[in-house]
């Protein structure tokens, strides 16, 4: 029989400890990210693929500056409730052995090619900690042997890992739903979004739109209009 009594005296439970802040990042595939004039008949992708396209630097520029101002950005102390929310999140993490969460901001990225990955390679080497938020097991068995060498690296930097769904989806279409769910786990668990969004319609879009439903307004990077 529970005691009520004494569950009235005690004394509350502090709230946990979390970072107080989390920032998330979205964006395009590379197939979206080819520089201006390099997209042609028998090459339609452009140079999106290319690490060091004029596109993706600048663009890997700008998320260190948006990062950077978010970190710098004033905060009010967490509150308890937001602090039991993250950590409902933060508990379906695995960290790296040498990882302690506390206090300090830490970053997700879903870890697809293209701005996810790139966001990755800032952030190390920002030395801000992120989380690899993937959407299920190998979901790089289709890439490339490149791209899948690179993925296995930026899981290797990552701080801590999370398979949203932990099984492999049986089709295309579970796959996308895995990969929505993935984003929506995304917002729901950071406090600032990045959004490397051109204004097309896909999953960049779907994760800013589930985003702002909160009352939040992304950060947005609009790849038309850097200046190369």
């Amino acid at each position: 029989m529970v005691d009520f009594a004494k569950l009235l005296n005690e004394p509350p439970k502090p709230p946990p400890i979390v970072p107080q802040l989390v920032i998330a990042i979205t964006g395009h595939r590379p197939h979206k990210l080819a520089s201006p004039g390099t997209v042609t008949a028998t090459k339609p992708n452009g140079d999106g693929y290319e690490w060091g396209n004029p596109l993706r630097v600048v663009l890997r520029g700008r998320i260190r500056e948006e990062t950077e101002r978010l970190l710098a950005k004033p905060r009010e102390p967490r509150g308890k409730m937001s602090a039991m929310h993250l950590a409902s999140y933060l508990s379906q993490v695995k960290w790296a052995d040498e990882f302690t969460p506390g206090l300090d901001p830490i970053a997700l990225s879903g870890v697809a090619l293209g701005i996810d990955q790139d966001a990755c390679g800032v952030w190390f080497r920002m030395g801000l900690p992120y989380i690899a938020v993937v959407p299920f097991p190998d979901q790089e068995y289709r890439w490339p042997a490149p791209s899948r060498e690179t993925y296995a690296k930026v899981l290797a930097k990552a701080a801590g890992i999370v398979y949203v769904n932990p099984n492999k989806p049986t089709n295309d279409y579970e796959a996308g739903q895995m990969l929505l769910k993935r984003d929506e786990w995304l917002c729901c668990a950071c406090d600032e979004l990045i959004a490397v969004w051109d204004g097309s319609r896909g999953g960049t879009s779907h994760t800013v739109w589930y985003y702002e439903q909160s009352c939040n307004r992304a950060v947005r990077i609009d790849p038309r209009e850097v200046q190369l």
